[in-house]
């Protein structure tokens, strides 16, 4: 292609993609005013390597490796308006070019028109001969027409050979108008795109193949029944304009131009981070929605092979972060920072999304946890854009806080902290094999829902041997697996056995292997040997009694702890309690409370959620109600953390000579119909709610909610808006809490308000605020305890 060619495929949105609107319209100032013009003369649009022009007094150059490469010698250091001008003024030529091309072929057709005319005439005017006799007539006309019939010869021979020689240029002109920019890319090769890999800085070139990998891991994986919710997840968005292609990759918002002739090195995008990465993985993206699976599988095996022997030849350290770890790191500090500058009412997929894609990067830089929390905030952030009312402006912005402050953890840790920072990693087959049997007691069987709409039942073990719970769970994501329900995952094979088996007897596991999140992975291994709780009852309580609790200030001293450490509080507790209350409900929280006394007669309560449309929330009240408390050994409950309190659910009892599953075991009970059942159980239980509402309406506000509260709900405007900066308003009640935080003697709290109105406030500090007052809310969380 020439270099003039290549610039004609810019259009208006690919140099506003290059500049702005701003400056594309003061070039087209410039080119209408006449301030362009070709420095060589018209032969350097010919040139092979560059087109020389003046731009308003400026020297620009125009290469042919595209818009990218192209150099003015004012003072401005990227885009300006005298190269925007100069392409615009090649177009204008261009066109000026085809205009006299179809005026000259215009006039070649009327000046053959009126030759013709013309001899035309003249043949008449000389057939118009005196009269002869009648031989000279037939010879006359014996030689007119061996004339006639060689002329008719000569214009037909010359017709056809006009006609075939435009045919010829037509088909040239068609083969080199066949060209296009998706033509183009899919005749890179798997060396060329590695030769455009080379180009990228080692670390962000890993980045990019993981990104590509990525890509074309989850391409095919949309759900044909879930392609509605998932596509905008797993593929790119590719528009074919014939000289050039519009993409849209489904992490990045903003659009990425190829320009046909300019190759990877001229790319358009206003991406500001990792520009070359992103343009290489959309070359990626094109050759896979438009090239052959042959080709794509080459680039398959090529990526695999590179992945793979990054992570064999580099030995992985624990206790030190690799320099794409650290640049992981930072792209999703960056990310987090921009999602606030958006606005987190104008929440938009592509920002959910490289959440999600930050997920697997973090999981193969060996971050666990990073990755866990980043999935979680993915799934927010999707449910959030959805319009779940369960998510709100402040869940995302408290989200972000914590994620933004593990991050800053993990770049400032040292080598004794960061191997518990990065979280429990994944057991690899090759060390599972070496595992002992796990003995394993069955303690409790869950099944949920979680508001992505993922269900899955859960099963907790203990280990006698290592003294821990051990979990195994099998789910299904939304609309997977239809048959997947609560009763067919209790009868699922697992590990030769099920469910139901698993969880009413002593089980030895043998070949043991874990998944990434630690719990028991679901194939690999296979029951060993077995026997029936009831062969040996007694002997369950004895073990599994020390691991129950039975002081509830254990309880405390043990939550507090993980508050400090993880922020969080989320675990399995058996509790073993010397008196149990009778259930009471509770109007306002809309829940059934269940108090349990130890020996100190200090009180916790496990919550039951009351849901009138559920009707496993009413069977579990019910069989709470019907069963006699003096057959209740231990409760085995789940710990959670929903806010900023602590609330237990009881998932399982071990009663005097069996193990009573909540979610599925059945208590012996005459029939009766649900409509009398619920009678009767609502009748009993609201009889006994008096005195616990009582006691919930005196409930008073801690310190800390007195002086977080209203400072969140100022950064909950001001993050949801995208507006950093506060009104004057907001600045006065910032003011007021300042003062408050003050004289609590919180002074790292007032110094991180006292910068949001001496300064202009950016989206980290928000981010720090937000944590601060997050850590002084668990300070005084509150706990599901009342002592004596």
């Amino acid at each position: 292609m020439s270099v003039a060619s290549i610039y004609l495929a810019y259009d208006d949105s690919a140099l506003t993609t290059y500049a702005n609107a701003g400056l594309l319209r003061r070039a087209q100032k410039d080119v209408a005013a006449n301030k362009i013009e070709l420095i060589a003369g018209d032969d350097s649009i010919n040139s092979a390597e560059q087109i020389i022009l003046d731009s308003d007094g400026q020297t620009v150059i125009l290469p042919s490796s595209g818009l990218t490469n192209a150099s003015c010698n004012c003072s401005s250091v990227s885009a300006c308006k005298h190269i925007l001008a100069s392409v615009l003024y090649l177009q204008s030529l261009a066109e000026s070019a085809k205009g006299q091309d179809t005026d000259i072929e215009s006039h070649q057709a009327t000046s053959s028109i009126e030759s013709n005319k013309t001899v035309k005439q003249k043949i008449d005017s000389e057939n118009k001969v005196p009269k002869v006799n009648d031989d000279s007539l037939n010879k006359a006309n014996s030689s007119k027409n061996t004339t006639n019939t060689s002329n008719a010869t000569n214009t037909t021979n010359a017709t056809n050979t006009t006609n075939a020689t435009n045919a010829t240029n037509a088909t040239n002109t068609t083969n080199a108008t066949v060209k296009t920019a998706v033509a183009e890319v899919l005749t890179f090769s798997l060396d060329d795109l590695q030769k455009f890999a080379k180009t990228i800085p080692k670390a962000k070139r890993l980045k990019a193949m993981l990104m590509a990998a990525h890509y074309l891991e989850n391409f095919d994986k949309v759900d044909s029944s879930d392609s509605a919710n998932n596509s905008d997840k797993l593929q790119a968005n590719v528009i074919d304009e014939t000289q050039s292609l519009r993409i849209h990759l489904p992490h990045q918002n903003e659009e990425i131009r190829y320009i046909l002739g300019a190759g990877f090195a001229g790319m358009l995008s206003k991406i500001e981070r990792d520009v070359d990465s992103y343009h290489w993985l959309a070359l990626i993206a094109v050759q896979r929605l438009y090239g052959s699976e042959e080709g794509i599988a080459k680039i398959r095996q090529w990526l695999a092979e590179q992945l793979s022997n990054t992570s064999s030849t580099a030995s992985v350290s624990l206790d030190t972060l690799s320099a794409l770890t650290k640049i992981v790191l930072d792209d999703i500090a960056f990310d987090v920072e921009q999602i606030l500058y958006q606005g987190l009412s104008q929440l938009e997929h592509f920002s959910a999304n490289r959440m999600h894609l930050a997920n697997t990067l973090a999981r193969s830089q060996h971050l666990p946890r990073l990755a866990m929390q980043l999935r979680q905030l993915s799934g927010q952030m999707h449910d959030f854009i959805k319009g779940d009312n369960h998510i709100d402006e402040r869940q995302l912005l408290v989200s972000l806080a914590e994620l933004s402050a593990y991050l800053y953890q993990l770049q400032h840790s040292d080598a004794t902290q960061l191997p518990k920072l990065r979280g429990k990693l994944r057991h690899t087959y090759d060390t599972d094999d070496n595992r002992a049997d796990l003995s394993l007691l069955p303690l409790g069987a869950r099944w949920w829902l979680s508001q992505a709409k993922a269900r899955g039942l859960t099963l907790y073990f203990y280990e006698p041997n290592e003294d821990q719970i051990i979990e195994f769970t099998q789910a299904r994501a939304q609309a997977q697996d239809l048959n997947f329900n609560k009763q067919t995952a209790w009868y699922n094979a697992v590990w030769l056995s099920t469910a139901q088996n698993l969880m009413n007897q002593f089980s030895t596991l043998a070949n043991p292997r874990f998944n990434d999140h630690g719990g028991l992975a679901v194939t690999g291994s296979k029951v060993r040997d077995h026997s029936s709780l009831n062969d040996d009852f007694a002997g369950y309580l004895n073990s599994v009694k020390k691991l129950a609790v039975d002081d509830w200030q254990h309880l405390q001293q043990r939550w507090l702890q993980q508050l400090m450490d993880n922020g969080t509080v989320n675990e399995i507790v058996v509790l073993n309690p010397a008196k149990i209350g009778s259930l009471q409900v509770d109007e306002i929280e809309q829940c059934v409370w269940w108090p349990l006394a130890d020996q100190n007669n200090n009180q916790v309560r496990l919550r039951v959620n009351w849901n009138a449309n559920e009707q496993q929330s009413i069977d579990t009240v019910d069989k709470l109600e019907r069963i006699d408390s003096y057959l209740i050994q231990m409760i085995v409950a789940q710990v959670s953390m929903i806010e900023n309190t602590i609330e237990l659910t009881p998932i399982s009892l071990i009663l005097s000579d069996h193990l009573f599953h909540l979610d599925y075991s059945r208590v012996p009970t005459k029939k009766n119909t649900l409509k009398a059942l619920l009678t009767g159980q609502i009748s009993k239980l609201m009889s006994k709610k008096r005195r616990l509402v009582e006691v919930e309406s005196t409930k008073v506000l801690t310190l800390s909610q007195l002086i977080c509260e209203p400072i969140l709900s100022v950064l909950d405007s001001l993050s949801a808006s995208g507006r950093l900066q506060p009104t004057e308003m907001q600045i006065k009640q910032l003011r007021q809490q300042h003062r408050l935080a003050q004289d609590a003697g919180l002074s790292l709290l007032a110094a991180n308000i006292e910068c949001f109105y001496k300064r202009r406030v950016e989206a980290n500090d928000i981010l720090q605020l937000t944590y601060l007052c997050k850590i002084l809310l668990l300070l005084e969380a509150e706990l599901p305890l009342s002592f004596s």
